[in-house]
C-alpha cells in the first residue's frame, strides 16, 4: 500500500504460469446453403480449466521456414489446383 501512496506502484510479475482453456470438444456444423461442414468449438459447462505448466522442452535442431513459404509461394501462383481446373494440352491445333 506504501508504494501506491507515494505515487510509485510496485512491481507486477507473474506468480507462475498457467494454460487457461475455455473451451472443450467441437460440434460439427454443416451450411444448409453450401453444404460445407466445420467444427465449431463447445464452451466448457463447468467454466475454465487452469491448468499449471509444470515444464517445457524444445528442440536443439534449429528449423527452418524455407518449405513452409515455398510451398506458400506455389498455393499463391495456383500450381495446387486440381488436375480439372487446369487446361488440357493436345497436340497440334486442327487446321
Amino acid at each position: 500500500m506504501d508504494g501506491v501512496l507515494n505515487g510509485r506502484p510496485p512491481p507486477v510479475r507473474a506468480a507462475s504460469q498457467v494454460n487457461v482453456s475455455y473451451y472443450e470438444g467441437f460440434k460439427v456444423v454443416t451450411d444448409p446453403r453450401t453444404g460445407r461442414s466445420r467444427n465449431v468449438s463447445l464452451v466448457r459447462p463447468e467454466g475454465t480449466a487452469i491448468d499449471a505448466i509444470t515444464g517445457f522442452s524444445s528442440n536443439p535442431k534449429l528449423g527452418s521456414q524455407r518449405l513452409r513459404n515455398l510451398h506458400a509461394r506455389r498455393r499463391l501462383r495456383g500450381s495446387h489446383t486440381s488436375p480439372a481446373a487446369r487446361p488440357v494440352r493436345t497436340g497440334d491445333p486442327v487446321a
